[in-house]
């Protein structure tokens, strides 16, 4: 009996010792899990090594179509629209489009604005002419602006004096640089006295801004007649406090011409 139990036993330890050598030399398995398209999104704006390697692990997603198109209508906007901008999926651009009247920060409209081509800027430009006469946010109506004098787009005279009119700061001095760039590289003056206008802003950088652009506007006499005379813009820059000295020196200065 107790040559029996000591043979039992032997066994036991043996076939323990072999199970744990075994377990030792058994290398572990790990699952690695992928990077969400999230974290590759935040890599997108770091280094330029490390841009490009999020970018091509992005595009390696099988599910980053969905993803972005989910993210759109979340709080991961913001990120959605900095890897469909990065990546260039100008696929997206019909449903960017038609989430910018739902915008609040104009980041959506931004992201059309770096996407759009020669193609496809023409019917783009049009559904912004249709919604700049709406009452939008004013960073969406002042992304809206950003392309339209860059592409000669003429806006109506009354979608203009709207602009005009806007409490915002931000879109009058973006309704400035347009109403110039029409001026100074398509020659187009039929506007031109709303930069007159707004040469008595109640905001000083904007009327900064206006006599800027009527000064600048000077050297070409056929635009000139639609501007108040540097007689004028002098003696309105004598009347300003703090601001005289840096509203004079735009007069006493030789205006650049068109850029």
């Amino acid at each position: 009996m107790l040559a029996r139990f000591l043979a039992v036993a032997l066994i036991v330890v043996c076939c323990s010792g072999a199970g744990a050598r075994s377990s030792k030399g058994a290398r572990p398995h790990f699952t690695v899990k992928s990077p969400s398209w999230q974290t590759l999104a935040r890599k997108v704006g770091q280094s330029e090594e490390g841009r490009e390697a999020a970018i091509q692990a992005l595009r390696r997603l099988p599910t980053l179509s969905a993803d972005l198109h989910r993210a759109l209508t979340s709080s991961d906007r913001p990120l959605a629209l900095e890897v469909i901008g990065a990546l260039e999926l100008r696929n997206f651009l019909p449903d960017l489009v038609d989430l910018i009247p739902a915008d609040s920060d104009g980041f959506t409209a931004l992201a059309v604005n770096g996407l759009m081509t020669d193609k496809t800027s023409p019917e783009i430009l049009r559904t912004y002419s249709s919604l700049l006469t709406r009452s939008l946010p004013a960073p969406v109506t002042v992304a809206l602006l950003e392309p339209m004098a860059r592409k000669k787009v003429s806006l109506p005279r009354s979608t203009l004096e709207k602009l005009a009119n806007a409490q915002s700061p931000d879109v009058r001095s973006a309704l400035l640089y347009y109403l110039r760039i029409m001026a100074l590289r398509y020659s187009v003056s039929s506007d031109l006295d709303l930069v007159t206008d707004m040469i008595r802003a109640p905001e000083g950088q904007l009327r900064l801004q206006a006599i800027s652009v009527s000064a600048e506007l000077q050297a070409r006499p056929r635009l000139a007649r639609s501007l108040k005379s540097p007689e004028d813009l002098n003696s309105i820059c004598s009347h300003e406090n703090a601001l005289k000295e840096a509203c004079l020196s735009f007069l006493t200065h030789d205006v650049a011409a068109a850029r």
